[in-house]
């Protein structure tokens, strides 16, 4: 991504979303050499203060693994380090991503789960409407959503993709 300098860059005050900081032309700290680095371990942990970058980084890793986002890698990822070196990885994987800060705050621990089902019900319909190329089969009847995330790893095992 070549992006026009005569355009005046933007300071991209509380936008966490990596697609969102390049159509807009923002200013972009290029953090994505920790990518080859994060791909060294097992089981990455993310322990950061609030205000520190986690919800970019997450939309940064979405957008740079998401097989969906293939086409749009040169535009994404242009002129960053991982755009020149980038990892077998790259775009290879189906990306589902969670948001559980909107879950209802409650002392009802029944209304905590019915929150939580059904923002992961959204989240897996969005995910199987999005890569449902490479599904032979889902259930959308479902009503737990632990029970239908069990479904979509049994029938359709990692190794697979």
């Amino acid at each position: 991504m070549n992006p026009d300098l005569s355009v005046k860059k933007r300071i991209p005050y509380a936008i966490a979303n990596l697609e969102e900081i390049r159509e807009r032309n923002c200013y972009f700290v290029d953090k994505t050499k920790y990518i080859e680095t994060l791909e060294e371990y097992k089981a990455p942990v993310y322990l950061r203060p609030r205000r520190f970058g986690k919800t970019l980084w997450c939309s940064i890793l979405e957008c740079y693994y998401d097989i969906g986002r293939k086409d749009r890698f040169e535009e994404l990822f242009g002129g960053t380090y991982i755009g020149e070196n980038p990892t077998p990885e790259k775009n290879s994987l189906l990306v589902m991503r969670f948001n559980f800060s909107v879950v209802s705050v409650s002392d009802n621990g029944a209304e905590i789960k019915r929150s939580f089902d059904s923002i992961c019900k959204c989240v897996f319909d969005n995910f199987l409407l999005q890569y449902s190329s490479y599904f032979s089969t889902f259930d959308h009847s479902y009503e737990n959503a632990t029970d239908q995330m069990e479904n979509i790893i049994h029938l359709n095992p990692l190794d697979n993709f």
